[in-house]
């Protein structure tokens, strides 16, 4: 119904993007494709390194084996990489667990304008804080892990015509909190526990921080 419409201003339009003010402090802004793609950001190459960290490097899949990966800083349990697959860039980390060193690989995508990870592999079904569909892959010594998300690097895009496109949402309640900006929930998929992200919505602050307000869903479900 008219009566129901929820008003909006449009503040400004470009080529590029349609920026709208809507009622209650929220902004909209709908962002048109952009073709231009990211390289590696990281510049230590993959020689001399902690044993822990080859030994994640064999977890990664075959078809990425032969890539040239570029690592950042090390630390003594975590250490991120980056490597092209044709012209996408992808995003690993490796870690150490109790169980050895595990690697979960990343797709970088771009949505409105904001370079994001897509997590799209797991060598450990059990360390990829996430629901991947599962396979079964033959390690060294006749042993056998479950891995995560196999199937999604058969269908990795990377003539995707919609790369930097897409609708931001920004939010500016209060002095105190300052503008905060919407995280979608495939964004932080393999970054944050699954049970994080069903019961609760993340917007990003200015100093890149993470605040995490419980959905109506499951506000609804425990009341």
């Amino acid at each position: 119904k008219e009566s129901q419409r929820l008003q909006c201003a449009k503040v400004l339009k470009t080529d590029q993007c349609e920026h709208v003010k809507l009622m209650f402090r929220h902004d909209l802004h709908f962002w048109e494709a952009d073709m231009r793609r990211p390289t590696v950001a990281f510049s230590r190459p993959c020689m001399a390194l902690p044993s822990w960290i080859s030994d994640g490097l064999k977890r990664l899949p075959a078809k990425f084996q032969s890539s040239s990966i570029r690592l950042e800083s090390v630390s003594e349990d975590f250490v991120r990489g980056q490597f092209m697959a044709d012209t996408l860039l992808m995003e690993m980390t490796i870690f150490k667990t109790f169980g050895g060193s595990h690697v979960n690989i990343f797709k970088v995508v771009s949505c409105g304008r904001r370079f994001l990870r897509s997590l799209v592999f797991s060598s450990s079904a059990f360390f990829c804080l996430q629901d991947l569909t599962p396979t079964l892959e033959f390690l060294e010594g006749n042993v056998f892990e479950v891995c995560g998300g196999q199937p999604n690097l058969d269908h990795l895009d990377a003539a995707d015509s919609s790369f930097g496109a897409g609708l931001v949402v920004k939010r500016n309640l209060a002095a105190e909190i300052g503008e905060q900006v919407f995280v979608p929930r495939q964004f932080l998929e393999g970054i944050l526990p699954s049970g994080l992200l069903d019961n609760f919505t993340f917007w990003q602050n200015k100093d890149d921080s993470l605040a995490g307000y419980k959905a109506k869903e499951a506000i609804d479900r425990d009341s």
